[in-house]
């Protein structure tokens, strides 16, 4: 009789051991391609509740207490692909070590246009004009080095502009005749900038 409530005794302890034995489950988390630990990858697993840590700056990582049996892990970080491995067998004699490798993650997005409200006010008002022609602002005069307020200096600065004469505002873009080149203020021709400028 002694035998049996001593094997019973043994049994229940030995049930109660097993339910509570755990291990740790250790590793190291690197970029597929470049072979470099990654840091901050987020690992975790479900018991009752989530579970988990991250990797350090050399991409280590340690779980502790894990409970001995089939486990699931998930690897997760933001610019890379999430890696689950499943059914990972945890035994109580020996530390489970993992070699984790992640992918970058590539998204396309959208097509995003970006105008600036300063763009769409500098248009050219000229209707008849499909190429070359450009609206210049009374601040954009000043900009320029050598401008002195003068509209035909600035515009000197563009490529393919040349000028033909300094006593004249006339100025050859990209080989064609000074003759063709019109001035407009406020849609109306000028033959001279300069007597309009402050």
């Amino acid at each position: 009789m002694k035998q049996y409530i001593l094997l019973i005794i043994l049994s229940i302890f030995c049930l109660s051991n097993s339910n509570a034995q755990t291990q740790n489950i250790r590793g190291k988390v690197t970029d597929k391609h470049s072979g470099l630990s990654l840091e901050s990858v987020a690992i975790y697993f479900f018991q009752d509740e989530m579970v988990g840590t991250e990797t350090d700056e050399n991409g280590n990582f340690i779980l502790e207490n894990v409970p001995i049996g089939r486990v699931s892990l998930v690897f997760s970080s933001i610019e890379k692909k999430p890696v689950v491995l499943n059914n990972l067998e945890l035994i109580g004699s020996k530390e489970l070590v993992l070699e984790v490798t992640m992918e970058d993650s590539f998204e396309s997005l959208k097509t995003i246009e970006i105008v600036s409200s300063s763009n769409k006010n500098r248009k050219t008002k000229n209707k008849h004009a499909l190429v070359s022609a450009r609206m210049v602002s009374a601040e954009e005069i000043n900009k320029y080095a050598g401008s002195f307020n003068d509209v035909a200096r600035m515009v000197m600065n563009y490529a393919g502009v040349k000028e033909v004469d300094d006593s004249k505002n006339d100025i050859v873009i990209r080989g064609n005749s000074s003759k063709g080149l019109l001035w407009r203020m406020n849609d109306v021709d000028i033959p001279n900038p300069n007597h309009f400028l402050v």
